[in-house]
């Protein structure tokens, strides 16, 4: 698989972007800002609001042309969990409710015992291991070389400060984390766990 197949004409930032195996900083440079959640009741609890990371147009752009690269390339060659519904086209919380209501009723049906064990994973984004990712990358999905350097590049060295009206923080990096509504934090979620369907 190739990352860099934009045509002819796109901005020159990008095509620098995909040509070497470096993401420019100013690329990871995140704004997260806390949005509160649909249901909160108190404004004066920090657990009720949820992050959002802002990152430049142009880190979004160059994210969306890498996904449109690695999508097809895991649809080509089946690399898709058969059970993975998160963040994948066509696919939603339905499709996943869908699944687990025939599999119990199948097995109900069946006079098996049912039992549902269910995993919540909190703040997910912030434990992708990068290590485990990348060993991912390259010995699930067969994406080596300058393509799993740039992959590195792009997850190493991130920075974030946290915005509040007119208040802003220090920026400091995250050694696990990826965006927050990120194009490319949604793949990456996917590859990191893609081999959940397999526990038992």
């Amino acid at each position: 698989m190739t990352l860099n197949q934009t045509t002819p004409g796109k901005f020159s930032a990008y095509a620098t972007a995909l040509d070497t195996d470096v993401v420019s900083f100013h690329f990871k440079k995140a704004r997260v800002t806390p949005v509160p959640k649909s249901r909160a009741t108190s404004y004066d609890d920090i657990s009720n609001y949820r992050p959002t990371s802002q990152l430049p147009f142009i880190s979004k752009v160059l994210e969306r042309v890498v996904t449109n690269r690695i999508r097809p390339h895991l649809k080509e060659y089946h690399l898709f969990d058969k059970y993975q519904s998160a963040y994948r086209t066509t696919h939603s919380t339905e499709t996943a409710l869908l699944r687990v209501h025939h599999d119990i009723t199948s097995a109900l049906d069946k006079g098996s015992t049912v039992a549902l064990v269910m995993l919540d994973q909190s703040a997910a984004f912030d434990v992708i291991d990068h290590n485990i990712l990348l060993q991912r990358l390259e010995f699930a999905f067969g994406i080596s070389g300058r393509d799993l350097k740039w992959f590195g590049s792009y997850l190493q060295d991130r920075s974030q400060c946290v915005c509040v009206e007119k208040d802003v923080s220090n920026s400091s990096c995250g050694l696990r984390s990826t965006p927050r509504l990120s194009t490319g934090s949604a793949s990456i979620y996917n590859v990191h766990q893609i081999n959940r369907g397999n526990m038992s």
